[in-house]
């Protein structure tokens, strides 16, 4: 009896070690599912592969040296196995629970500067975010530009066919608006029907370039939406757009975006759909481009 009792407890430490290590494949099959494809997820393809390794080895030494447990020095190795399948699973357990605490205050930072409706920046982090690019503007001389983008004529689309169509007009311009920018752009909604792109390292020439492309990309852009008075209707809606760009004479971001609103105010002015910088209206014509609504089938494709 006293040479069986530490073979069993040897046995036993071996086998609810191994049964811990598969245990351990929970966690991280959760935590490779929510990193991205990469260098990282990889590793921790790398990481499940040794644990897989570990309960080979598990069970080559229970296969090797049963029934050579004989007395409690004997349990050593077998107690150390043990406990270094708990250290695995509990590591790999916390480092699940770490994971998933990122994502969420991830989700919540992502969340706390985008705006819900047209998925852009909000208004918070875009000032925070011009003040910044002012300052490495001004302190490394390297050129800044802002755009201010507003819809023309956008009341009429609430007051004809309800908010719901003018929000679903929102989140498009929104999505255009990304779109079309660089990914080292920033985009966000000012107010209303506003948005804002600031656009670093960015010539008053290239800036006027993105911006006729983004009006260019809105004006061909057709909405289909729900109108419970009309049925379906397919909206076509244009933009005017204020451009100012850094100078030797502009006094801060703010003075900057308010230049940018002057120069969409000249736009609008001189007939919507246009694109003005400082006092040069740029456009292809001086067509007032109201937004033009015509009923469509709901097969219709947009």
């Amino acid at each position: 009896m006293d040479f069986a009792l530490p073979e069993f407890v040897a046995n036993a430490l071996l086998l609810a070690g191994v049964v811990t290590l598969a245990a351990a494949f929970v966690p991280l099959r959760s935590i490779i599912a929510q990193l991205p494809s990469g260098p990282v997820q990889k590793k921790w393809y790398l990481h499940a592969g040794y644990v897989a390794g570990f309960i080979g080895a598990y069970v080559c030494y229970a296969v090797l040296t049963f029934g050579g447990h004989d007395d409690v020095p004997a349990l050593l190795v077998p107690t150390v196995f043990f406990f270094g399948a708990c250290f695995v699973y509990r590591t790999v357990t916390l480092a699940q629970r770490t994971v998933g605490e990122l994502r969420r205050v991830a989700l919540l930072e992502h969340e706390s500067i985008t705006d819900h409706l047209t998925g852009v920046h909000n208004r918070r982090y875009l000032e925070r975010r011009l003040e910044e690019e002012y300052e490495r503007a001004r302190r490394y001389g390297q050129p800044l530009a802002v755009l201010m983008l507003d819809l023309d004529r956008f009341k009429e689309v609430n007051d004809r066919h309800g908010h719901r169509a003018g929000d679903a007009v929102l989140k498009q311009f929104g999505a255009l608006c990304q779109a079309n920018i660089r990914a080292t752009d920033i985009a966000a909604r000012y107010g209303g029907d506003e948005l804002v792109v600031v656009a670093p390292a960015t010539e008053p020439a290239q800036a006027l370039m993105l911006a006729e492309r983004l009006r260019r990309a809105v004006e061909q852009q057709v909405v289909q939406i729900d109108d419970a008075r009309n049925g379906v209707a397919c909206l076509r809606f244009t933009a005017s757009i204020g451009v100012a760009a850094v100078d030797a004479s502009t006094g801060g971001a703010q003075a900057l975006l308010i230049a940018a609103d002057h120069a969409l105010y000249r736009a609008k002015s001189d007939g919507r759909n246009k694109v003005s910088f400082e006092k040069d209206v740029r456009g292809d014509s001086g067509q007032d481009m109201r937004p033009a609504l015509q009923p469509c089938k709901p097969d219709h494709a947009v």
